[in-house]
């Protein structure tokens, strides 16, 4: 199950219409612009910590909500590729 981010307007019947990858967008720019961020950020400046702390704390189905094709993907994703592939490794002398 996929949930989204709903900080959109209500939809019908009392339904919160998600908002779009754009609106996103917008509402992170100008929060680092308030917050004077000098580095560029998008929807992935959240996006990569919320994949790393969401692996430390549960350590599964990241691939499937990042929608990744591989684990090896959603792991350099969220730079913890050498920490997965030293874990394959040290699995082999067990």
């Amino acid at each position: 199950m996929t949930r989204t981010l709903s900080l959109g307007q209500k939809g019908g019947e009392g339904n919160i219409k998600p908002i779009d990858r754009s609106t996103a967008y917008r509402i992170i720019k100008d929060a680092a612009r308030k917050a004077r961020f000098r580095d560029n950020c998008g929807t992935h400046t959240v996006r990569k910590p919320f994949g790393y702390m969401h692996y430390k704390k549960w350590g599964t189905a990241l691939q499937k909500i990042f929608n990744h094709d591989t684990e090896l993907v959603t792991f350099a994703y969220i730079g913890l590729e050498d920490d997965f592939l030293d874990k394959t490794i040290m699995g082999l002398y067990r």
